[in-house]
């Protein structure tokens, strides 16, 4: 058998926590090759250690579900010259005119449209949906079923919770949590966590 002069290299997953199983069972239906995790939890079994010699071939993805620690790692593993990939549930649907930053984890059935741009770090779980013209900020998390109409801007470090709405043209400051459940009908500041319907600061 013939092989490709380039083949895809293997993954890294760092972080083994439960965004990290989830990140490793997608990378596998879709076809790619999990060398294994790094953590710095010893107690996890069966995990890659960071001088392991393979890592300087492979392509990293920051698996952890906390935003902030999630953009940290993914600063300090670039600044150490790791190379890093994107990895995409195949039911997802990815406008071609869609921007993707690194690092990017987007969920079974997520749909993210044209001109939509993502920035690094950022998670679009399982149903979520990102219309047209949005922009997500860095390591942005996006819950299961949340959905931004177009032209929406969220800002790096916000959660999107299950099932929230962002209408048009909405802007989600920085550091922000939106409620589950919860309509955000107009901007909400840095730094804010907005309930309800329509959302509001609590």
């Amino acid at each position: 058998m013939i092989q490709s002069a380039n083949p895809t290299p293997p993954l890294v997953i760092v972080g083994a926590g439960d965004h990290g199983t989830v990140v490793a069972d997608t990378a596998q239906v879709a076809g790619r090759q999990v060398l294994g995790h790094l953590d710095d939890d010893p107690s996890i079994p069966n995990l890659l250690a960071p001088d392991d010699p393979r890592l300087a071939d492979a392509q990293f993805i920051v698996a952890i579900g906390d935003n902030a620690t999630r953009l940290a790692i993914l600063k300090r593993l670039r600044a150490e010259g790791r190379t890093f990939t994107n990895v995409i549930h195949p039911s997802a649907v990815i406008s071609p005119g869609a921007t993707l930053g690194e690092s990017v984890y987007v969920g079974p059935l997520a749909v993210v449209n044209t001109h939509a741009t993502l920035g690094d770090a950022v998670i679009i779980n399982s149903g979520a949906v990102v219309e047209h013209h949005c922009t997500v900020g860095p390591a942005v998390h996006l819950a299961p079923k949340a959905a931004l109409a177009g032209r929406v801007t969220v800002h790096e470090r916000t959660l999107v919770g299950v099932g929230a709405k962002i209408l048009p043209g909405v802007t989600l400051g920085q550091h922000c949590i939106v409620g589950a459940g919860a309509v955000a009908v107009t901007d909400i500041p840095d730094h804010t966590t907005a309930i309800g319907i329509p959302a509001r600061p609590c």
